[in-house]
């Protein structure tokens, strides 16, 4: 990590640092370029199959209801991957060999397109987006995780291929993962330094540790339980 970055590991909201700056003009300059550039609203969405008629024009109402950017979305249940275009939209996919099962991607609206380095399709359960940056850019990997009572053989196939996606992100990217992580994150001493208190769950279940582990050896950070957010909105 440097001075200029920070890796924020989140579902829907992102944390980063802000150099002091030198003097008053430099903050003018950097005022101007921002308000110009304007910011992108990132989520996140379990959609729970998008293999309905219908479904996708339902999802992409809801996005724009929102004014929502990119949003990552998990169990598309989709085959193989892929890219659709539409006058409004884009949507990027990465599925299993046969529908019905898992996938990850994103949704990005036209609007932002022209600031899309980089789709990368690795499996049904991790995807990757790459955003140009007036200032530095920024790695969005989707995942969608094994559930609680999965194997740990299936588990620990999951973080080594996630960590491997992790390392693999340009040293000047800001990193946020997003998605479902099916795991519970606690209120314990040990996890502080990735997790903060505004979270539901008293105790950190399996799941809920690795990824505590990921944000440790990642230098990241679980965002969503930094700010207290209503009770309903943080259970999904």
């Amino acid at each position: 990590m440097t001075k200029d970055n920070e890796k924020v590991a989140c579902t829907t909201q992102i944390i980063k640092k802000t150099e002091k700056r030198k003097n008053k003009s430099e903050v003018k300059v950097r005022n101007i370029k921002k308000k110009k550039q304007g910011k992108i609203k990132i989520g996140t969405w379990n959609i729970r199959s998008m293999i309905q008629p219908g479904k996708m024009r339902d999802i992409v109402q809801t996005l724009e209801k929102y004014k929502i950017d990119i949003i990552a979305i998990q169990e598309l249940r989709w085959a193989e991957e892929g890219e659709i275009n539409r006058s409004n939209y884009t949507i990027f996919w990465s599925g299993g060999k046969k529908q019905g099962k898992n996938g990850t991607g994103f949704i990005v609206t036209q609007k932002q397109m022209k600031n899309i380095i980089k789709f990368e399709a690795i499996n049904d359960r991790i995807s990757k987006l790459r955003i140009r940056g007036q200032i530095s850019n920024t790695t969005l990997i989707c995942v969608y995780a094994p559930t609680e009572v999965d194997t740990n053989e299936k588990k620990e196939d999951f973080y080594e291929k996630l960590i491997r996606e992790c390392e693999k992100t340009p040293k000047y990217d800001t990193l946020i993962i997003l998605g479902d992580l099916n795991a519970q994150v606690g209120k314990e001493d040990h996890i502080k330094t990735v997790a903060g208190k505004h979270t539901i769950h008293e105790k950190t279940n399996d799941n809920g540790n690795r990824i505590c582990n990921l944000a440790a050896a990642m230098n990241l950070y679980l965002a969503s339980t930094k700010f207290p957010h209503p009770t309903k909105h943080k259970i999904t």
